[in-house]
Order: C-alpha cells, then sequence, then structure tokens
C-alpha cells in the first residue's frame, strides 16, 4: 500500500518497503518518475536519512494510478486566461517625503511612542504598511495616490464585485473602512470559524456587497466559490 501526503507528494521505496514520507517527485517528459528526494523524516525513520537507491518505480506509477488519474488544469478549466496589469503610482510629495524618512532613518518618534525598524525584517514591514496605513506613522496622507488608482479601478468595474487583497490587517481594516459603502466583506487572521464561512457566503449571495478584503493566505487557496461570482483581483499591498 502507499499514503498520500499531499498532491504530487509520496513515496519513497527503500528495500521494497513503502513508507509514507512526502518527497519531491521529479517529472520530465521521457519519464513520470525520476528521482525523490526525502522531506521531514518522522523521528522513527531517521535512521534512513540517507537515501541509497529508488527501486520499482514503474510499480509506484502503477499502483498510484490503479487508484487516481493525473489531470491537468488546461485541459478541464473552462475559464478564459488571466490578464495581468500592473499599476505603477507615484506617491504624492508628503507620503513620498514619509517613506523616504523611514528608509534613511529607520526610527519614528511618534508622541510617546518610539518605532524601532532598524532590522531589515522591521524596516521591510513599515515599508510595506506605510503605502496603506501613513496613519500608523504619524502622518494622515489626505491624497493617498493607492487608494486614488483603487478607485479608479472600482469605478470601472460599474459595480461588478472586486476581490482585494492586503498582507497586513491594519491595511484590511483600513481599505474597508474607505469602502464601506460597498458593504465588504472580510477575510483575514481575526476572522475565524463561522464568521469566516458567514462572510464568504455573504461575497457570494448579497448583492449589495460589491467587495471582499482578504490577506492573500486567508483567503487565497482553498477559498472556493468566489470565481463563480467575481473575475477581478486586487493586490493592493
Amino acid at each position: 500500500n502507499f499514503i498520500t501526503t499531499s498532491p504530487l507528494k509520496f513515496l519513497i521505496i527503500v528495500h521494497r518497503i513503502w513508507y509514507g514520507l512526502a518527497a519531491d517527485v521529479r517529472v520530465t517528459q521521457q519519464s513520470e518518475y525520476v528521482h525523490c528526494v526525502k522531506q521531514n523524516m518522522p523521528p522513527h525513520l531517521s535512521h534512513m536519512a540517507k537515501t541509497i537507491n529508488y527501486k520499482e518505480l514503474d510499480k509506484l506509477h502503477e499502483n498510484l494510478y490503479a487508484q487516481s488519474r493525473r489531470v491537468l488544469k488546461k485541459d478541464v478549466s473552462d475559464l478564459p486566461p488571466r490578464i495581468f496589469t500592473e499599476y505603477l503610482v507615484d506617491l504624492s510629495p508628503k507620503h513620498l517625503a514619509l517613506y523616504n524618512q523611514i528608509v534613511e532613518e529607520r526610527m519614528l518618534e511618534i508622541g510617546d511612542e518610539l518605532i524601532d525598524m532598524t532590522t531589515a525584517q522591521a524596516l521591510y514591514q513599515a515599508t510595506q504598511q506605510i503605502l496603506l496605513n501613513p496613519e500608523k506613522f504619524g502622518s494622515e496622507i489626505k491624497d493617498n495616490t493607492l487608494f486614488e488608482t483603487l478607485d479608479s479601478i472600482i469605478d470601472s468595474l460599474e459595480g461588478r464585485k472586486i476581490i482585494v487583497y492586503a498582507w497586513f490587517n491594519a491595511s484590511v481594516e483600513t481599505i474597508c473602512e474607505r469602502y464601506k459603502h460597498l458593504n465588504p466583506a472580510k477575510i483575514n487572521g481575526t476572522v475565524t470559524g463561522n464568521l469566516r464561512e458567514a462572510n464568504k457566503q455573504k461575497f457570494i449571495q448579497d448583492d449589495t456587497c460589491k467587495m471582499i478584503v482578504s490577506n492573500p493566505k486567508s483567503g487565497g487557496v482553498g477559498i472556493d466559490g468566489l470565481q463563480d461570482i467575481c473575475s477581478h483581483v486586487v493586490y493592493a499591498e
């Protein structure tokens, strides 16, 4: 027998014994399975950490396809080709000055709070968040050109629904607040359990809900049904 652990991740044969290990399968046009590489070896199998050989790949292929089949997306999908459009946005002078200040000084004092961005990770997150959330860094930008661009995209849809992705919770909240007139649904790390499903169904079933705002991880892969009522997606961050 063999056990599949995830799509296109299956077994290694060691001394003719099949173990349910996660393995990458290299696929070429000449052969379905060229070789496997061990990953995440369970502790009780650590003595097998060194792979010596791969055996019975034909049997692996036979047993795998006895219970399953490989279907390519291009063979079953009736969706139209995806169209990617990049929008280059120039920050307003005030917004750009605040951005440059953070990059150059890496320290920002807001009242009694000191924001330390001396580490690479902190600086990266700050430069990402400042685009949609400049007020978090002590400056209200009334002419935020990123939102002006998003406004124009939404207006061009003429009432059709849209998915907007943003990485940070603060950005998700900011977008929801700005477009509250579109009755947005929200899916991110703060939305769990039944509420998560309810928000998804709100976007799918409620005609007044024109937008869903989500974190790419929380509302990306694995969220089904959105494709039936929406064909426009914006990565705002």
